[in-house]
Order: C-alpha cells, then sequence, then structure tokens
C-alpha cells in the first residue's frame, strides 16, 4: 500500500475504506499541509478532517489536554501527532494509519531525501 504514494503530488487526506476486510487506511500529503484527525473510540476508528468535527461525534469522549496547553504556550503550536483534546491525534506529514480488527498501526509512506 505504501507504494501507492511513493511519489505523491499536491494536497491531499485521503479516507480508504475496504469493506470486504474489514481495513480502513487514512494518510495525508507528505508535508502535512492537509490535516486528518482520529480517535479510537470503543475498538472503533473515528476520523475527521479536524478536531473540532471530531469532538462533536457521540462517541468521542475528549477533554483539553494538559500536554498541549504546555506545547501551545512553548512552541506556540501544538505539534503533531497531538491535538488540544486527550485522545485526539492528527496523523503527521507522510505519515499512513492502517486502521483493522479494532487496531491501529501509524506508519511512514515518504520521508525528505536530503
Amino acid at each position: 500500500m505504501a507504494r501507492a504514494f511513493a511519489r505523491p503530488y499536491g494536497f491531499f487526506a485521503l479516507a480508504l475504506i475496504d469493506a470486504r476486510n474489514g481495513v480502513t487506511r487514512l494518510a495525508i500529503d507528505p508535508l502535512g499541509i492537509e490535516r486528518l484527525c482520529y480517535a479510537m473510540s470503543g475498538g472503533q476508528l473515528v476520523f475527521a478532517s479536524s478536531a473540532q468535527a471530531l469532538r462533536a461525534h457521540p462517541a468521542v469522549k475528549t477533554s483539553i489536554s494538559t500536554q498541549a496547553i504546555f506545547n501551545y504556550f512553548y512552541y506556540h503550536s501544538i505539534p503533531a501527532p497531538l491535538t488540544i483534546y486527550d485522545n485526539v491525534f492528527k496523523l503527521e506529514g507522510g505519515e499512513l494509519l492502517v486502521f483493522q480488527g479494532g487496531n491501529a498501526h501509524r506508519s511512514r509512506y515518504w520521508h525528505l531525501c536530503f
């Protein structure tokens, strides 16, 4: 699957759902221009284009993350994979998430070549 993103061009947030095999794949562009947030709730994957939208889902129970507040004041941003909410995460640029059988695995499909 990672080979499908070997030469990505442009900005994208992608969700591929294979209902037959019970596999969901999430990916975003190599530089992380687009955003894709996700949460695990009751063995299910919930995802949206923003943490606010994800928080609106009834299955996602969140609170403000103290680490995110610290990061915001220290770095003036909240670096991925964290968001302002506990248990809500965002994909980093060039990252792929594969969800199957209640388990999620994150991996990198793209690395910057120096």
